[in-house]
């Protein structure tokens, strides 16, 4: 089966202390926060030039995309929990801070 790669493109807040979110994002690493069913690799990035300078992104890595329909739902599911997540502070209870 063909991976699944996602890409996930994180805009912090102004002031945000950028090494406080690289050490939490070591930290949930540590925890094994990221130790998800399927995935099978996943890679924190932050640009250092253009338009995503110092900007933060995610690449996540799964087995297939039937293991990831599995963990998210189908496409038009996932679609709903990304509205859901956008707009709710309550979703995604895993979060401990709001970067």
């Amino acid at each position: 089966m063909a991976r699944v790669i996602s890409i996930h493109e994180y805009d912090l807040k102004p002031g945000v202390d950028l090494a406080a979110f690289e050490r939490a994002i070591r930290d949930a690493e540590r925890r094994g926060l990221f130790g998800l069913a399927g995935l099978v690799e996943h890679h924190f990035l932050r640009g250092i030039k253009g338009a995503r300078r110092d900007a933060y992104s995610a690449v996540w890595v799964f087995e297939s995309r039937e293991v990831w329909e599995k963990l998210w739902g189908t496409l038009s599911v996932a679609h709903l929990l990304h509205q859901l997540f956008r707009h709710s502070r309550a979703f995604g209870c895993w979060l401990r801070h709001e970067w």
